[in-house]
């Protein structure tokens, strides 16, 4: 039996580059264009302190909280992330395993390659199902009538890709999927672009199909579950969200993969979490690659965060096994930093507890600032 190697996250990085072929590794890696935004998920964190504060009780410490009407050990979900196979033989199926075993939600991606009703018995617990408005509506609703009839109580729709995802990553990364791998729900053969002389391929073509607010409505009304946007980094979007009658929003840049340019999320964070106010549910990916990581985003206005090419990794390294682990070790990462930061539960948790590494100010510390 393989020995556990890792002791963070980047180890089950490290282990996961030298398993993975030099192409597949380059898909999980890459951002499928300029390298900014993906180093900009990381570097955001980077620009925060935590306080430390001292003679805190938290012996009756805990991590949990209610997250759409569902109870959760910790503030911690695995993102979309499709086309598992590519990186272990079972999949998705491993991933569900592990993330039930943690009690962890699973966001299960549109470009799953394992079946919806396989992946929810493998978890066992509360999972979601991520949904581009493909080109198709048969496809469409071939996906939403497959979880509704496995009993996903959520449904993340991804609008910062706006045209067919499959097709978009291949695209953007030169990568192509083996075809024994496709995506089960994904469209198979997408319809061509029709333009004429002189239309745009961008606008007159793939954007004559993409997605817009009334697609949204539409989806609002025929699904009668929880709706969740993902891929917001605009205040005055996250706001039309909630008015559409969205029950939460998770502020993403695709992990890099969309606009190369933009933001972190991490840096949008505190203005989209300040439009909305407190009470409406707000999540945030990117660049997560410690428990002290998630505390910032915590900190910054995020009621729970998505974990992406990290269960990848660890999937890769060790399975099932590997995706528990990585799980079990932010989990206790972010408990360590919790107990140190003076914040015993998460409603404890705010922008007090972080410092900006750069400024101007002699005295960043004020003494009106709310103490724990």
């Amino acid at each position: 039996m393989k020995q556990p190697s890792a002791l963070c996250l980047a180890d089950f990085e490290k282990e996961a580059g030298e398993i993975l072929s030099e192409s597949v590794w380059s898909w999980v890696s890459g951002s499928s264009g300029s390298e900014e935004a993906l180093r900009d998920n990381r570097d955001a964190f980077q620009d925060w302190f935590i306080l430390p504060r001292q003679l805190v009780s938290a012996g009756a410490g805990h991590t949990r909280l209610n997250l759409l009407d569902q109870l959760l050990p910790a503030p911690i979900l695995l993102a979309p992330i499709g086309l598992q196979r590519l990186v272990h033989a079972d999949g998705e199926l491993a991933t569900a395993q592990a993330a039930g075993a943690m009690d962890i939600p699973m966001l299960v991606s549109a470009l799953t390659t394992r079946d919806l009703s396989e992946i929810y018995a493998a978890h066992g617990g509360t999972c979601g199902v991520q949904l581009y408005l493909q080109d198709s509506r048969t496809a469409n609703s071939r996906l939403l009538a497959a979880a509704e009839d496995a009993g996903y109580p959520w449904l993340v729709v991804t609008v910062d890709v706006p045209v067919n995802g499959l097709r978009y990553r291949e695209l953007r990364s030169g990568f192509s999927v083996p075809p024994e791998m496709r995506p089960i729900y994904a469209e198979p053969n997408p319809v061509p672009l029709d333009i004429g002389p002189g239309d745009s391929r961008v606008f007159q073509g793939a954007m004559s199909r993409a997605p817009c607010w009334d697609d949204v409505e539409r989806l609002r009304t025929r699904w009668k579950h929880k709706l969740v946007l993902k891929g917001l980094l605009h205040p005055d979007d996250a706001l039309r969200a909630r008015d559409a009658g969205v029950d939460a929003v998770i502020v993403s840049n695709h992990g890099g993969r969309a606009l190369s340019v933009a933001p972190s999320p991490l840096r949008v964070l505190q203005g989209i979490r300040s439009c909305l106010g407190n009470g409406f549910p707000v999540l945030v990916d990117g660049g997560i690659r410690s428990g002290a990581d998630v505390f910032i985003a915590l900190a910054l206005g995020a009621d729970a965060v998505l974990i992406g090419r990290p269960q990848l990794h660890a999937l890769a390294a060790d399975g099932a096994r590997g995706v528990a682990r990585m799980l079990r070790m932010l989990r206790d990462e972010l408990e360590l930093t919790m107990a140190l930061a003076g914040c015993p539960t998460l409603d404890t948790v705010n922008s007090a507890c972080v410092l900006p590494r750069r400024t101007n100010h002699p005295s960043i510390i004020r003494r009106d600032q709310p103490s724990t």
